[in-house]
């Protein structure tokens, strides 16, 4: 058993972004008596003649090598963690091409191969599930909290719908903290200082409670100030984490964690986006003149955008006074593993209390809470369970499980956009989960393996509550708000894995995918639970004496009844966000990966995704009334239907591509290690990524069309020994606006604000184990 848990908790080297040549001992943010320079496992490599390090991930619930494996995922070791300055969930598509992540407010919009979700409110759901600690986080901007002391991040890149279930359609991502190690006292500490007044410090401790048990802290204290012109998208930042492990007998082993996360400041901001103004408005609008990308929705020039539809008080300007964030984030879990003779046993189970509070301008206004701000905030309350079994033999590797989840939320969500829409939500959300899967390996042979998996889900949605309406017409207080959603999927994977040398093999995969259904907050129907279909044929190999890695993977997806939001009267006539299905849709592309080890002391790696992606089908009908000229770049007919807004439009989308899917992306990095012999080490590397241009939203219009972009990046590493290190970096060093995700104003056609990452930022950072 334990040998078993050991090989679980490697974290080794990742296939993507930098340099492959840190192993499991190697990592900057987690691991603390091993080497924690480049050098040192270079050094390493070099003396056992090993090449490129493996990659030990545990995506399949069980530790397996990624180069003899079939699944399609990229990892980001912890040592990569550090260096590159992954602190949030926006910041691993940084390295992980095919990947984008933007952000509304402080939840994560995660697009994988082009599927995902544009949620902003309590009623949405992720496509690309996440999960910390092996277990599935309720409401994704918790997971945002959590990156300290972290083994490694797998990202699984299409539908997961065997072994990871409800909402993960589009992928998975999971974010594995260190666990506690027996037999070993030490620890790790860094400090970071840069620009915007960063100043930020997190580290561990691991404490041994004699033979069999230890126990682990963790914590993370970080303040950044914010880089958009209204002081949003800035970061403040508390959190801890407390693990126990104890392995009772050489049969069984339990772990519990505890943590606790907060998130205060401003919270992430929109940069005002206007590069084509609106040339359908009579007269048409100019784009405005230059100002800096950073500069926010919240700016003058943003009010003179919207006051050119509806001056105020009929639509309002964005108030930066309003901005703030609140958030706090409580969780237990825990993991029993016990060897039963003929499998091992596994139990998971897990609380989650989310307290969720703040306020944007996207350039909608909206809070996460009722009456306008004065109701409470928005809390969710989510228990899960998890239980399998497992066992693996020469031939057979198998696993059967049995998943349970709870979730209550109490929804508060208003939007006060002035005389023309003002209202709020005070609604209870239950969702619930059943689902039973199973997958197993078999090996025909020395060199071909087959596999073949099955989940049957089911999935419940009820939504209670009430909307009080202000604007533009109070007559409608309080409206009963009510809807049920109930689905249900067997989901399937089918692939092989042949070896056809020593270094070599093919894999082929069929796998299906599902995200449940729902009910959105108004009276509108229910929508139906999307689904996705994957095929993936790939090679990975190994040449040149293993210092050589190419990695190539074709890819095709078919999506089906997509989740996408719009905003339109509900079937009473009164403007809400709906939730509505696309019809259907497509992705297909090849995704390589190059790693090469030149010498002991150079490394140079390459990722590069093809994507091609776009709706075959895609209409939905809304009232003309919310369609002024320049708010969507579709084709819009008339239906001829009346209804309580006035006569319905049909607006067809079909042939457009898929928002958030850009062609390109990639990734090249390269690094140097100078060894200073009894000095040390120092390590040079440079990175670059870059993407291709996409769409932000549905709407297709000119001012939603984001520009492709390249991003460079240096650090310079001395390392005096195997306990002190001292990185100096630049990052975005050509200051490139990079925007991740756009909204629409409602009521003000190509008034457009955009989720961006940071300019050039530059600091130091300090790690010393002891």
């Amino acid at each position: 058993m334990r040998k078993y848990l050991y090989m679980i908790s490697l974290g080794v080297a990742t296939s993507v972004g930098w340099p492959a040549t840190a192993n499991a001992h190697m990592d900057h943010s987690s691991a603390d008596a091993e080497p924690s320079d480049a050098a040192g496992a270079t050094r390493q490599a070099e003396g056992d003649g090993a090449g490129l390090n493996d990659i030990v991930v545990t995506a399949q619930r069980r530790a397996e090598n990624l180069q003899k494996s079939s699944l399609s995922i990229s990892v980001i070791s912890g040592e990569q963690i550090g260096r590159q300055g992954i602190v949030s969930t926006e910041d691993i598509a940084k390295l992980t091409p095919g990947v984008q992540i933007g952000t509304a407010g402080p939840i994560p919009q995660v697009y994988i191969r082009g599927v995902g979700d544009p949620g902003q409110t309590a009623v949405s759901n992720p496509a690309v599930a996440l999960n910390i600690g092996g277990v599935y986080y309720a409401r994704p901007q918790a997971a945002g909290t959590s990156f300290y002391d972290l083994e490694r991040i797998e990202v699984l890149k299409g539908p997961q719908g065997t072994l990871y279930g409800r909402n993960a359609s589009g992928g998975a991502i999971n974010i594995l903290p260190v666990k506690p190690e027996l037999g070993h006292f030490g620890g790790v500490v860094n400090f970071d200082v840069g620009r915007f007044n960063m100043l930020s410090s997190d580290g561990a401790v691991n404490i041994p409670l004699g033979d069999r048990a230890a126990v682990r802290g963790s914590y993370l204290l970080r303040t950044r100030d914010g880089y958009l012109s209204d002081g949003s998208s800035d970061d403040v930042r508390e959190a801890v984490r407390l693990q126990l492990f104890a392995e009772p007998s050489e049969a069984v082993s339990i772990l519990l964690l505890g943590a606790y996360a907060h998130q205060g400041g401003v919270g992430n901001g929109f940069a005002l986006y206007d590069p084509k103004g609106n040339p359908l408005a009579s007269p048409p609008r100019p784009a405005t003149a230059r100002f800096d990308p950073w500069t926010s929705t919240t700016d003058p020039r943003g009010a003179a955008i919207a006051a050119s539809r509806f001056p105020p008080p009929v639509l309002l300007p964005g108030d930066p006074a309003n901005l703030y964030q609140d958030n706090d984030y409580w969780n237990l879990q825990g993991e029993l593993n016990a060897d039963i003779g003929f499998a091992t046993l596994t139990f998971i189970p897990s609380y989650q209390y989310s307290k969720i509070d703040y306020a944007i301008y996207s350039p909608i206004p909206a809070q996460t809470r009722s009456d306008d701000g004065a109701g409470p905030p928005e809390t969710s309350r989510a228990y899960s369970g998890e239980v399998r079994l497992a066992n693996e033999s020469d031939r057979l590797k198998w696993v059967l499980g049995a998943y349970y989840y709870d979730e209550k939320q109490k929804q508060r969500f208003s939007v006060n956009n002035g005389l023309i829409q003002n209202a709020s939500l005070d609604t209870e959300i239950v969702s619930k989960s059943y689902a039973l899967f199973g997958q197993a390996t078999f090996s025909v042979s020395d060199s071909l393996r087959l596999i073949g998996g099955l989940r049957y889900s089911e999935d419940k949605r009820d939504i209670d509550g009430i909307r009080t309406s202000n604007a533009p017409v109070p007559g409608t207080n309080p409206l009963l708000i009510r809807g049920s959603s109930r689905s249900d999927s067997l989901n399937y994977k089918a692939g092989f894995e042949f070896d056809f040398a020593s270094d070599s093999m093919i894999y082929g995969n069929y796998s299906t995918g599902y995200k449940a259904g729902g009910v959105s907050a108004a009276v509108a129907p229910a929508y139906e639970p999307e689904r996705v279909k994957s095929v993936t044929f790939g090679m990975r190999n190994r040449f040149f004496d293993n210092n050589v890695q190419l990695n190539v993977e074709a890819f095709y997806l078919d999506y089906t009844n997509q989740h996408v939001q719009v905003v339109g009267p509900d079937d009473l006539g009164i403007i809400s966000g709906l939730i509505r299905n696309a019809g259907e849709a497509k992705s297909y592309g090849v995704e390589a990966d190059l790693v090469i080890r030149i010498t002991p002391n150079d490394q140079f790696s390459a990722n590069l995704v093809y994507n091609d992606a776009e709706y075959g089908e895609f209409t939905y009908r809304t009232p003309f009334a919310v369609l002024p000229a320049g708010q969507t770049g579709c084709a819009v007919s008339a239906t001829g239907v009346v209804g309580p807004a006035g006569p319905v439009a049909q607006v067809d989308c079909s042939g457009k591509r898929l928002q958030r899917a850009p062609k390109w992306t990639g990734n090249l990095a390269y690094n140097h290690v100078f060894d200073l012999g009894g000095e040390g080490s120092l390590t040079l590397g440079g990175d670059m990524q870059f993407a291709s241009g996409r769409e932000a939203t549905i709407d297709f219009i000119p001012n939603t069309k984001i520009p492709a972009y390249q991003v460079y990046n240096a650090s310079l590493t001395y390392a005096p020994d195997t306990r002190l290190s001292v990185t100096a970096y630049v990052r975005n060093i050509t200051n490139e606006a990079v925007y991740l995700g756009g909204v629409q104003s409602t009521f003000a056609p190509s008034f457009v604000g955009m989720s961006i990452a940071a300019p050039r930022t530059y600091g130091l950072r300090l790690s010393y184990r002891y």
